[in-house]
């Protein structure tokens, strides 16, 4: 009991006269009740200022009753800093951000930690019996971007990094203040002891959507999503395992790992095999790493029924829960079923299989190797991500030394793109029904306006999370005699010499034409490369750019003739750096050698373009690339 509603004993005979003589009638506080059954839970992100407030928050019923969400609402107190208009936008949850409503409001008498709230409501779903809502990721922005001192606000808790009761977030039942504080002192009634509850293993709020309504929140420290492609081969010759990820420093910014890449049959199915070419199983789980070369410094036993890439992001994930991690389907060189897999006679048991063999982890045991088996990468993957290369458009040509063919297209590739999309959106909400949880569908999508006129643009991107725009190769040495050029550029350059629908090829005109379709802002991430592109034998005239010779072609590079990694370019000698300001490319030059890549400050460019743009984030292809230089400038710029 609380004890301000206790009354001095002098006052209490006179209070019994005057209620039984009808003359007064005791009225509760707001919101008072003799126990609260359900309260809100909260988790902290974001720094003492931020441009965007982003505090995670759930319900919690410790009763024994089910509650309509819409009795409920929520309010989350700060404040403005300033007099420009407050967003709000709900980016995830796991009752769906449709049933969820989102009002701001100002305080009449200002508080000196709260100004202003947010309200959130209800429009359906049930919160069920000592159960909880699964977390609702708020983003809360200001028309003019100017920063939050969040450090300042009421609501704000930076120490809470894990959900917890937290009592400065207060919520309401049909109008009456059953949980929290409001700033000020106003208080709800002491809540019902109980154990913290757990979240659940299956769904307990209902409705959950069937189409995604908004990308999900980076974990806390990150602004936008942060999406860097690990390649299943990167193991070899390049000795990139995932433990690099930890040691470059990486982890501290990715917000997604897209794992690089399966491969689909030729019955049209998800599938493994360890045939060069066609798969690797022996990277994905059959290898056995090293203490050396593992996550956890723990090495791998022959007989464990997962090994390989896919146990160390299973130890990742167990390090960094927050991240998530995804498998990437198809590439440039295993598209060449997509158009097949799509077709509507096979859609469905296409995207059945991939389901069963990346989300449900049952792996098939290959060549007598013991790893693999139901269920031995369940847990690992949190969604899927299509690189279809490309719908209704040529592509890899083939590789007629492993029998790989060309890859097959057809004009209703179009539309069956937007269908195999949502098919795999509406299978994986079936099997996210099923353990309480959303599965995250996102695809990579082409910057070339020839490609992107071959999407439906105005409306496959319901069915995803977000889009990977794909703006970087849009120059290289597959036009060996040139002319040398950006192969990411900004903006166009009216000295750029490329004609027809490559005069288009700059990553503004790219992601307009992806706003103009209809796409979401928030759902767009600009693709960035951790490589460069280059030519030799190129005439010393304008510092190599803008050249054409029959005698070019591509410069030699490490692992492959024309493409070299960032980590290595950063460290040749003898070349001239120079930057384009109105493209805001970066090049280097010897004097017969051109390469075209992005360094840190063409990236924080790029940063500064997606933030301007309101894009959800970036993308880097890919990680074994960096030497960590990359990333820290990503962090710096979507930090800043």
């Amino acid at each position: 009991m609380l004890q301000r509603y206790r009354l001095p004993m002098l006052i209490v005979p006179l209070l019994f006269v005057l209620v039984s003589s009808g003359l007064i009638a005791l009225c509760q506080p707001l919101g008072a009740r003799a126990a609260s059954d359900v309260k809100v839970q909260y988790r902290g992100s974001g720094g003492a200022t931020a441009q965007e407030l982003t505090p995670w928050l759930r319900i919690v019923n410790t009763g024994s009753a089910n509650v309509s969400l819409s009795e409920l609402k929520v309010r989350y107190w700060f404040t403005r800093d300033s007099n420009a208009t407050v967003n709000v936008a709900c980016d995830w949850a796991v009752i769906g951000c449709g049933s969820i409503t989102r009002t701001t409001g100002t305080l009449a008498s200002p508080k000196p930690q709260a100004d202003s709230y947010v309200e959130l409501g209800f429009s359906s779903g049930t919160v069920n019996a000592n159960s909880n809502t699964g977390e609702i990721q708020l983003r809360i922005y200001k028309s003019d971007w100017s920063t939050f001192t969040q450090s300042n606000d009421y609501s704000y808790d930076a120490s809470k990094t894990a959900f917890v009761d937290w009592d400065h977030v207060t919520l309401y039942r049909n109008g009456q203040l059953v949980w929290g504080v409001e700033p000020g002192g106003n208080t709800g009634p002491t809540p019902t002891p109980t154990t913290p509850t757990p979240t659940p293993t299956t769904p307990t709020v209902t409705p959950i959507p069937t189409t995604p309504t908004v990308t999900p929140t980076p974990p806390p420290g990150n602004k936008k999503q942060v999406v860097g492609y690990f390649v299943q081969w990167g193991i070899y010759e390049r000795q990139y395992y995932v433990k690099n990820l930890v040691t470059s420093g990486s982890m501290n910014t990715l917000t997604t790992i897209n794992y690089a890449f399966g491969n689909i049959s030729t019955s049209l199915r998800c599938y493994e095999e360890n045939r060069a070419g066609w798969g690797d199983s022996w990277a994905d789980y059959q290898r056995s790493f090293q203490a050396s070369e593992s996550v956890d410094g723990v090495g791998d036993t022959w007989d464990q029924p997962l090994k390989g890439n896919f146990n160390q992001l299973k130890k990742l994930k167990a390090r960094y829960p927050n991240v998530k991690i995804l498998i990437s389907l198809g590439g440039w060189t295993w598209s060449g079923r997509f158009s097949d897999a799509a077709l509507p006679a096979n859609r469905a048991a296409f995207v059945k299989s991939c389901i069963d063999q990346y989300i449900k982890g049952n792996l098939p045991q290959i060549d007598g190797d013991p790893a693999g088996g139901n269920g031995a990468a369940a847990g690992i993957f949190d969604g899927i991500d299509i690189d279809w290369e490309y719908p209704a458009m040529p592509a890899f040509e083939g590789d007629p030394s492993r029998g790989i063919p060309p890859n097959t297209y057809r004009p209703e590739d179009t539309q069956n793109y937007t269908a195999l999309l949502a098919e795999f959106r509406k299978q994986l909400d079936e099997i996210g029904a099923q353990n309480g949880k959303h599965y995250l569908l996102t695809a990579a999508v082409p910057s070339g306006v020839d490609k992107i006129e071959k999407i439906q643009v105005n409306s496959f991107s319901q069915y995803l999370d977000w889009v990977n725009v794909m703006t970087y190769d849009m120059h290289g040495a597959w036009d060996a005699q040139g002319p040398t050029n950006f192969q990411s550029p900004l903006y166009p350059s009216p000295n750029d010499p490329s004609t027809g629908v490559q005069k288009n090829y700059n990553i503004d005109f790219a992601i307009q034409q992806y706003l103009n379709g209809g796409v979401p802002a928030g759902k767009l991430l600009l693709g960035v490369p951790f490589y460069g592109r280059g030519w030799t034998n190129v005439p010393n005239q304008n510092n190599g750019l803008y050249q054409t010779s029959p005698n070019m072609q591509p410069a030699p590079g490490t692992y492959e003739q024309g493409i070299e990694d960032y980590k290595v370019l950063k460290k040749l000698a003898g070349y001239t750096s120079y930057r384009d300001p109105i493209t805001h490319s970066y090049w280097l030059f010897n004097g017969s050698t051109f390469w075209t890549l992005d360094d840190p400050v063409a990236l924080k460019d790029k940063i500064n373009y997606l933030k301007s743009k309101g894009l959800g984030g970036l993308m880097a292809w890919e990680m074994d690339g960096d030497d960590g230089t990359l990333i820290q400038a990503i962090h710096e710029g979507i930090s800043g």
